[in-house]
């Protein structure tokens, strides 16, 4: 199989976790753990499947770095993997939304 990414994937420490927000269920699933990270996108696991193509919002929290403060991103899902229990969802970056009220 043809390796499509742009960018090298790193292991996500353990103690990184996320917020996903589904928008097309407008589900919220709190502290997914999240696998891998890179400039591209992430990988996380999800109770439940997300469809490819679906926007999410993250909120990614890395604790115990010197600036202790959640990232907020905007994704879609561009792959979902069954588990034995759970979803492996990997999400590419979208850009971030204009917010032309300041």
């Amino acid at each position: 199989m043809e390796e499509r990414r742009k960018y090298g994937r790193v292991k996500a420490p353990d103690k990184v976790t996320g917020q996903v927000f589904d928008e097309a269920t407008q589900q919220t699933f709190k502290d997914v753990k999240i696998i891998d990270i890179s400039p591209g996108g992430v990988s996380f696991v999800c109770d439940k499947n997300i469809p490819n193509g679906t926007p999410i919002k993250l909120i990614l929290n890395f604790p115990g770095l010197y600036f202790e403060k959640d990232i907020p991103v905007n994704a879609k899902v561009v792959h979902s993997k069954q588990g034995e229990i759970k979803f492996q969802i990997g999400c590419a970056y979208l850009p971030k939304r204009v917010n032309k009220s300041f």
